[in-house]
């Protein structure tokens, strides 16, 4: 301390009270405090203060060097002011003092407070410069001694010399003392700004964080999840060329890190996602190891707008994968649950040991270790990545060149500085103090490399190949879950010894926190849990940093020839994309209605209305608002409608045109609103929507033209993977847009279905052709023709149809001569026309046959009945005629089958059914009218079909409307005329649409009873002719077959694996065929109104069908089984009971 401030805060405590220099010790005490020490060196010890204190008394003497001419106002201030010169930090409080009711005065004539302030610093440094050298002056005399009084001039002398040196050296004190005041000011200052600094990061970092948990909370909503499924090479020729194609396993691994590579870059897309990534930590994805039900799936999760960018990343390195979206995984479905988050064990500088350093692939001891866990338990494996700067990559390269080094990972002063920020360690240090390295004064020297042992070295070698790699920062999570308390946990310690594949003992490895589970697990279980439902990396456990290989070697997809296990879930069959050239349409052919319906996916349960809602700018797409039932108490109704009142018509009570009904005594109306929407796939008036084409999560709508119909449609499939459904789905369509159809169901389910969606306006379009209905059978006759030119086709689709359903062997050729020359025979006898039963007719009732051949005018018919028939001895007729008619027998003899076939005129024309669009669906219930009647109505209607198209040739082919013949389980009508149909009936505009369960069928018969019969050139009509092909799951067998067709595209295995409701198509597209594609089908029930069916079934039975008692009568009387026909009672013409039937239908 200096010796001015030392003599001014004397004189301040001694001023106080002067009786104080009688105690010195307390007088310096109480002045100096603990600076006494240094403050009476500076003085020169106790003597010399006294005499300090004597000059402080000698006012007179030593008075401040001021003006003379000072007013009283400067004269009052100074004697105020000296006192006490700590007066001057209180201005208001000193001028009162001095001057009291003159202060304004005095405060005006020495010119305010500002000139005051440096009027007294004036006072105080002349005032301490004075007593200063008077402190000196006593000194000096004593050493000069003596009373020699000449010598008292030089004294003074001195004195007055030493006062101007203390006054120059005073002042460079003060300017030395005013820049250290500076320093502090500075220093001060600079330590504020820091702390400002440092608060203002920790709030920033508060802010990100909050902001990034904030926006993780709010939008884990969003994220879309995909399941990736790979193609399971079973076969010896697929496992021989995928070896080819990677020759180890390495290399197949590493495909994964092209991914992560790809991946790196997706928080720079644009400057948006830029901020997002710095402020949000947005660019978030989660990699899956999901196993339950004893199955692992691969999941991958992220945002909406960035699944695209992930699916091509995806696609691009496993080509033959299947991207299928899916619900955000559920990892606590059991009862019990428990979670463990997994840290590095070391710095993350140190990496894990990666796949390139071991000699199996990695995951197999993940996936062995899953295996073995029950298939009622679930295990969630999770890797929440984001992508890391730069700068963790060269924080590892400066790690890996000290470590190579020999020296510490970090700087040791830096590291116990860091250390001390965090609070565990700083209570660590404060406890065990310095380390020996700190308190060392030596600096790190510069050496070169150092020898290791080879493993350690590896290990450092692996930290600098790292370091050149894109690093994430990444957090893992495990979950089990289980219905048995405790199991959660051991399925988790076996996850943990798994996951030690990856630990290194020279580097780093993961390693769950059990002081965290263990003590804390109430706190730490619902903060993991939170972690996990919202995808959080290092929520309260260690995140990590991670390179691409190292994320490969933690997560990577399945391959069949390196990853073996059973619980793997594998692509069952190939999905395949769309062609190019799908048929596309304009606004102004949509026909106003759309498709939703059901799909065969997990993701939103295959609810396709909600899938096609990420797709609502599509052109193809549109929604409609679905209308409901409401039933509303009359009296509400009222009082909300006021005004409105009931009307009576017809018996019924309606208001604003609403009916009204009674309820358990109430009335309510019913009243029509909207409802939901919906949104589905246009329907276009020229064309037919198939299904959706789905591949990588991008639905394609696949749609089939008008012109690319008459090509034909082939389907095969086993029974119940979904055909009906397709073929329903496109009859439907057909009725929608006004076609004419003809539906042929050997089960009768499809038909009605079919029927269930005839709209309105084509209510008296549908005939409904019912064979199981007794009560008014519908006649069928197949030898109605209306010239003889008809009688050569229709005898040989006759002989074609009893040869499919006996088989050559038993209606062998000289049946089949005998039926052709009889039923050419009863052909031309107009007058009374002819049934299939009057064939057996002819050879049993002599009468009738000489009846019949009177009228023959065919010359060779004649010859040939007299060079056969009549040639032939009783004998000979006795064997013959049993055997040719027991052919028949089950016709003749069943009344239902009897009551169709044995009418002479068919319910309807057929001419007018294909001419004028109208509906036939065709219900051949096997189980009610048995498998051969069924076979026979099912092929004389083909033949009939077939028959009226060939008419068509009369027609102008403008006239010629499209006409579609849907046949399912066609393999029961198989016969010629479908070779034919195939081959010839393009040209007069009817399609086919054909399905059956396996090829075999369409091969040739074998005998009697036998559903396989047919003939070998159907076979090869269908495969050579069809224009549009399409399989879902069938057999091996049929499977090699079909390879011939879909190469190289497809093999076997993916033809038998594909799922129900799936199929592979080749598709006509502008009269050419696409390449094989996959699509799944839409099950349906828009537009469906059930209580139209049982209307329609009887509107078509009273207008075309007729009571069982005329048709009992007609026919047995034509057999002769009965009274003749004029001896019978008036029942009515046929037509005219038609007719009545028609208006009475027409009413309901």
């Amino acid at each position: 301390m200096q010796q001015s401030e030392c003599m001014q805060l004397l004189r301040t405590q001694y001023l106080k009270d002067t009786k104080q220099k009688d105690n010195l010790s307390k007088l310096t005490n109480q002045a100096w405090r603990e600076k006494k020490s240094e403050c009476l060196t500076t003085i020169g010890g106790f003597p010399q203060i006294r005499s300090v204190l004597n000059s402080f008394e000698e006012k007179e003497h030593y008075a401040p060097n001021t003006n003379s001419n000072s007013t009283p106002c400067q004269e009052k201030l100074i004697t105020t002011f000296r006192k006490d010169f700590s007066q001057k930090n209180n201005l208001s409080k000193l001028t009162n003092q001095a001057w009291g009711s003159e202060k304004n005065k005095c405060l005006k004539e020495i010119g305010g407070y500002n000139q005051l302030g440096t009027f007294l610093k004036n006072i105080e440094t002349n005032y301490t410069e004075t007593y200063e050298a008077k402190a000196t002056i006593p000194s000096s005399a004593q050493e000069t001694g003596g009373t020699n009084g000449g010598k008292t001039t030089t004294m003074q002398t001195a004195a007055q010399t030493r006062i101007q040196t203390g006054t120059t050296q005073s002042t460079a004190t003060q300017e030395l003392q005013k820049g250290r005041e500076v320093i502090e000011k500075i220093g001060i200052y600079l330590c504020y700004g820091l702390i400002a600094l440092l608060c203002i990061g920790v709030i920033i970092g508060i802010i990100k964080n909050t902001l990034k948990y904030i926006y993780s909370f709010y939008n884990t909503r969003r994220m879309t999840f995909i399941k990736v499924l790979l193609p399971k090479s079973d076969g010896k020729t697929d496992r021989e060329q995928e070896k080819e194609i990677a020759k180890d396993m390495k290399e197949k691994v590493g495909r994964m890190s092209q991914l992560y590579n790809g991946l790196h870059k997706i928080s720079e897309l644009s400057t948006r996602e830029k901020i997002m990534y710095k402020f949000f930590g947005k660019q978030k994805i989660v990699f899956i190891y999901q196993y339950e039900n004893g199955q692992l799936s691969f999941i991958v999760g992220s945002y909406p707008e960035y699944i695209s960018i992930i699916e091509s990343a995806i696609s691009a390195q496993f080509p033959n994968c299947s991207l299928e979206k899916v619900g955000k995984p559920q990892p606590f479905q059991k009862k019990y649950h428990d979670i463990m988050p997994l840290e590095p064990k070391r710095d993350p500088v140190y990496t894990i040991r990666t796949f390139k350093q071991m000699p199996d692939d990695p995951i197999n001891n993940l996936i062995d270790t899953m295996g073995k866990i029950s298939s009622y338990d679930t295990i969630t494996a999770m890797l929440v990545i984001k992508p890391e700067s730069s700068t963790f990559n060269a924080k590892r390269q400066k790690a890996a060149e000290r470590l190579y080094k020999g020296l510490d990972l970090y700087s040791t002063k830096w590291r116990h500085r860091k250390n001390l920020l965090n609070p565990f360690k700083l209570i660590s240090f404060l406890i065990q103090g310095p380390s020996e390295k700190l308190l060392s004064n030596k600096k790190e020297e510069s050496v070169g490399m150092v020898r290791m042992v080879r493993a350690k070295e590896d290990s450092m070698n692996a930290i600098g190949e790292e370091a050149g790699n894109p690093t994430y920062r990444a957090g893992i999570i495990v979950i089990s879950s289980s219905d048995v308390k405790g199991q959660a946990r051991q399925n988790l310690k076996a996850m943990e010894s798994a996951y030690n594949v990856y630990n290194d003992e020279y580097s780093n490895g993961l390693e769950d926190n059990n002081t965290k589970h263990d003590i804390f697990s109430g706190i730490f279980l619902y903060l993991w849990k939170i972690a996990v439902n919202f995808y959080l990396t290092g929520f309260f456990y260690k995140y990590s940093f991670f390179s691409t290989n190292e994320l490969t070697s933690l997560f990577h997809f399945a391959d069949s020839i390196y990853n073996r296990s059973p619980i793997i879930e594998w692509m069952q069959y190939k999905v395949l994309p769309s062609p190019a050239n799908l048929p596309q349409f304009k606004d102004d052919e949509w026909n106003g209605k759309i498709m939703s319906g059901i799909l065969a996916e997990k993701y939103k349960n295959g609810n396709l209305s909600e899938i096609l809602k990420e797709y609502k700018n599509h052109r193809a797409v549109a929604s409609r608002t679905l209308e409901e039932e409401k039933l509303t108490p009359l009296a509400d109704y009222q009082l909300a409608h006021k005004g409105t009142s009931i009307e009576e018509k017809d018996g019924k009570s309606t208001i604003n045109n609403n009916p009204i009904l009674e309820q358990d005594g109430q009335k309510f109306v019913k009243e029509i609103v909207p409802g939901k929407t919906i949104t589905g796939y246009k329907l276009y008036k020229n064309a037919v929507l198939l299904g959706t084409n789905i591949y990588r999560n991008i639905l394609t709508p696949v749609y089939m033209k008008r012109e690319d119909r008459t090509r034909h449609h082939y389907m095969i499939g086993k029974s119940g993977t979904g055909k009906s459904v397709f073929l329903q789905t496109m009859a439907r369509q057909d009725l929608w847009n006004g076609d004419g159809i003809c539906l042929i169901d050997p089960h009768g389910d499809l038909a009605e279905d079919v029927l269930s969606f005839v709209p309105k306006e084509r209510a008296k379009d549908v005939v409904y052709f019912d064979a199981g209905n007794e009560d008014r059978p519908m006649g069928l006759n197949l030898y109605e023709i209306n010239t003889l030119d008809e009688a050569d086709r229709t005898v040989n689709d006759a002989t074609e149809i009893f040869l499919k359903m006996f088989g050559p062997e038993i209606f062998g050729p000289r049946i089949q001569e005998y039926f052709k020359y009889g039923s050419l025979t009863i052909l031309e006898d107009f007058e009374d026309r002819p049934t299939l039963l009057d064939v057996v007719r002819l050879f049993t009732d002599e009468t009738y046959r000489e009846v019949k051949v009177a009228k023959v005018t065919n010359a060779v018919v004649k010859n040939r009945r007299e060079r056969t028939y009549n040639a032939m001895g009783d004998r000979e007729k006795a064997e013959i005629i049993p055997y040719f008619s027991s052919k028949f027998v089950s016709f003749n003899t069943n009344r239902l089958i009897r009551n169709i076939i044995g009418q002479t005129k068919s319910a309807f024309n057929f001419d007018d059914v294909m001419n004028n669009q109208k509906i036939l669906l065709v219900n051949l219930s096997k189980g009610k009218i048995g498998e051969l009647n069924a076979q026979l109505l099912g092929m004389i209607l083909v033949s009939k079909i077939y028959n009226s198209a060939m008419g068509r040739a009369k027609l102008d082919p403008k006239d010629r409307k499209d006409f579609y013949l849907y046949v399912d389980e066609f393999q029961n009508f198989v016969s010629g005329t479908f070779a034919d149909i195939l081959s010839e009936a393009r040209k007069y505009r009817l399609g086919l649409i054909m399905a059956h369960q396996y090829i075999a069928q369409l091969e040739a018969g074998k005998g009697l009873g036998d559903s396989g019969g047919g003939k070998s050139d159907v076979k090869a009509a269908v495969f050579g002719n069809v224009g549009t092909m399409m399989s879902f799951k069938i057999g091996a067998p049929d499977a090699e077959f079909m390879e011939k067709e879909y190469s190289p595209l497809l093999g076997p295995q993916d033809i038998v694996g594909i799922a129900n409701y799936k199929s592979y198509i080749k598709l006509n597209i502008d009269n050419a065929t696409s390449k094989v594609f996959s699509m799944n089908s839409i099950y349906t029930k828009d537009y469906q109104n059930k209580k139209i069916v049982p209307l329609l079934q009887e509107y078509s039975a009273k207008k075309y069908g007729r009571a069982r008692k005329f048709v009992d009568a007609e026919i047995s009387t034509r057999l002769g089984m009965g009274a003749d026909l004029e001896d019978l009672p008036d029942l009515g013409t046929p037509g005219e009971e038609q007719e009545s039937a028609t208006e009475t239908s027409s009413e309901e």
